[in-house]
C-alpha cells in the first residue's frame, strides 16, 4: 500500500511534526509505503518532495490585507484563495491512500482541495485546527458561527457582516464533495467541534492522536541532568515553550500574568523558556529565567523538560497541544487549560491540574511547592495511547477498511 501525507511544512510547525512522526510510526511499525508532498522542504529526506515556491502565500497574505482587522489577525485567519494543483501529481497519482494535513499558507486553496476530493481513491484529513469547517479562523475562540453560516466575523475581519468573506469562505467549502473523505480529530475537544460544524455535522469521523516517539521523550535522571547543565539542583524550575514564546495565541500575556503575582510567592522558582522571542524584551521578566532559544533536536529538548518540575500551558485554546504531552512523558507536573488533548493527559497521568483562570493556575501552582513530595508518581503507562505502535497500527487498520470499499 502507498500512502501520501501532504503537509505544508515537512518539518516546521505542530502538524509538521506530528505528519513527521506518524510517516515514522507507519515506516516503523507497517509494510505500507509512506511519502510526504510539501510546499516548502527543510529536511533532506528523500520520501519527501516539495512541490516548490510560496508564492501563493504572499498573494493570499497581500489579498488579506483588504480585509484584516489587525496584524494578529493576518496568521490566524486563511483565506485559501490561492493555492498549488497537486491532484495530476505523479506522487498523488501513484498513491492507494491520501492523507491530508495542514495545508494552508499557500499550499493548498479551497478549489485544490475540491479537486482532491474527486479523485477516486480515500481521503484521510487530519483536522490539526479549526480551519477545515469555520469560514477562515484556525481557531474560533468563542465565536460558534461555524456551527451555522459564519458571517459578522468581527474577532479577524475589519467590516464584519452577515455575507462577509467568513461567510463565502464556508459556502465555498460546502461546494466540496466529501464522499470520498474520512476525517480524523486529534483530540475529543476537536471532535465536539467537528460534530457540531454546519459543514461536517452530518460526518463520520474517528479519533487519532498525534504519535510521540516515547525512546525520546521519556524519564530521565533529574539530579544527573541537572548537574549537566550547570543547574542548582534544590529549585524548582517552571517551564514555559512554544516555538514563538509571545506568541498572543500560546496565552503568553497570562503567563505574565501568572508570574507578576507568582514573583511574590517566597518559593526559589526559575522560569526555563525554550523558544524565541518575536518582540518581548526579557529584560523586564520579573523572575529568575533561564532561555535556551530556538531548540529543533528532539533530544535536547527532551532534556529541557526532564529539567523541569513544572508545566505550564496557558493557551485557551489548543487542537492537541504537543508540549503538554511531550512534558507529561518527561514526568512534568502539567498545568493548564482543559483544551485540546491537555485533559486526557492530565486524567491519564494523575499528575497534573486543569485550570479555568489565572487565581487557578496560581493555586495549582502554590499546592505543587507545597506538596510536591507528597504526589504520586506520574502513570506513564496509560500515554501508550499516543505511542508510535498504537497510532501506526490503528492507521493501517483504517486505511485498509477504506481501501476494501473500493
Amino acid at each position: 500500500m502507498k500512502v501520501l501525507m501532504i503537509n505544508t511544512y515537512d518539518d516546521y510547525g505542530g502538524a509538521a511534526i506530528a505528519c513527521k512522526r506518524t510517516m515514522e510510526a507507519l515506516n516503523e511499525i507497517t509494510s505500507i509505503e509512506v511519502k510526504l508532498l510539501c510546499l516548502i522542504k527543510k529536511s533532506d529526506n528523500e520520501r519527501v518532495k516539495s512541490v516548490g515556491g510560496n508564492f501563493s502565500l504572499y498573494l493570499e497574505k497581500a489579498d488579506f490585507l483588504l480585509y484584516e482587522k489587525s496584524k494578529q489577525s493576518r496568521f490566524a485567519f486563511s483565506t485559501a484563495k490561492f493555492g498549488t494543483d497537486i491532484s495530476r501529481h505523479s506522487w498523488v497519482l501513484e498513491a492507494d491512500v491520501l492523507h491530508l494535513h495542514w495545508i494552508n499558507l499557500g499550499f493548498l486553496s479551497i478549489k485544490n482541495i475540491g479537486k482532491i476530493l474527486e479523485l477516486d481513491k480515500p481521503v484521510f484529513w487530519t483536522f490539526h485546527d479549526m480551519w477545515p469547517f469555520t469560514g477562515g479562523c484556525h481557531q474560533s475562540n468563542l465565536c460558534h458561527e461555524y456551527q451555522n453560516k459564519c458571517g459578522n466575523c468581527s474577532a479577524f475581519l475589519r467590516k464584519p457582516n452577515p455575507t462577509d468573506l467568513s461567510h463565502k469562505i464556508l459556502q465555498e467549502k460546502k461546494k466540496w464533495d466529501t464522499s470520498k473523505l474520512h476525517i480524523i480529530g486529534i483530540s475529543e475537544w476537536m471532535n465536539v467541534r467537528i460534530s457540531k460544524s454546519a459543514l461536517f455535522k452530518k460526518s463520520k469521523f474517528c479519533t487519532v492522536p498525534n504519535p510521540i516517539n516515547s525512546t525520546i521523550f521519556k524519564r530521565k535522571d533529574k539530579s544527573s541532568l541537572r548537574k549537566k547543565w550547570g543547574l542548582e539542583e534544590e529549585k524548582t524550575y517552571l517551564l514555559f515553550t512554544a516555538a514563538y514564546i509571545d506568541n498572543y495565541f500560546k496565552g503568553f500575556d497570562l503567563f505574565l500574568e501568572i508570574i507578576e503575582k507568582l514573583k511574590f510567592y517566597d518559593e526559589d522558582i526559575v522560569v526555563l523558556f525554550a523558544g524565541e522571542f518575536r518582540s518581548y524584551d526579557l529584560a523586564n521578566f520579573p523572575m529568575s529565567y533561564i532561555h535556551f532559544g530556538k531548540v529543533t533536536d528532539e533530544n535536547k529538548m527532551a532534556e529541557i523538560y526532564n529539567l523541569a518540575d513544572l508545566f505550564l500551558s496557558t493557551s485557551p485554546n489548543e487542537s492537541f497541544s504537543y508540549t503538554a504531552l511531550e512534558a507529561a512523558f518527561c514526568g512534568n507536573f502539567v498545568i493548564g487549560f482543559d483544551t485540546g488533548e491537555i485533559g486526557s493527559i492530565i486524567a491519564k497521568t494523575g499528575y497534573g491540574a486543569l485550570v479555568n483562570s489565572i487565581d487557578d493556575f496560581l493555586t495549582a501552582i502554590k499546592l505543587y511547592l507545597e506538596k510536591k513530595k507528597a504526589f504520586i508518581e506520574p502513570n506513564l503507562n496509560k500515554l501508550s495511547f499516543y505511542s508510535y505502535e498504537t497510532v501506526a497500527k490503528e492507521l493501517y487498520s483504517l486505511y485498509h477498511s477504506k481501501l476494501a470499499l473500493l
